[in-house]
């Protein structure tokens, strides 16, 4: 499928749907696309997050990454750069593989 090979990993995945379900989960992965040397990942925003406020454009992330979609009251929405990102928002990002931690600190702050 668009000529994107992934690797699928049994335990992986299933920590993953764990991570998921745990209310505060803060930074889970989703998806490794390691050829691509990418991760799906998927960020819960709290209300002290440096992101929380702000409008995904003006948001300082790591080279190579980019927001997907914002899952908030039971809707997804694509995110464009006047999506603002709101305290509770789930936030579905592609991050380069190397840069998940750069990622959650622009998002949740250092205390995550």
């Amino acid at each position: 499928l668009l000529g994107v090979t992934q690797t699928l990993c049994a335990t992986t995945s299933i920590l993953g749907l764990v991570e998921h379900e745990v209310p505060e989960h803060g930074l889970v992965r989703l998806l490794d696309l390691r050829k691509e040397g990418l991760a799906v990942v998927e960020v819960q925003v709290e209300g002290g997050s440096p992101a929380a406020g702000k409008k995904a454009g003006g948001l300082r992330l790591p080279p190579g990454s980019r927001l997907i979609s914002v899952w908030r009251q039971g809707r997804t929405e694509l995110v464009e750069p006047s999506t603002v990102v709101r305290p509770g928002d789930q936030v579905l990002a592609i991050v380069p593989g190397d840069a998940t931690a750069e990622l959650r600190r622009a998002l949740l702050g250092a205390s995550r």
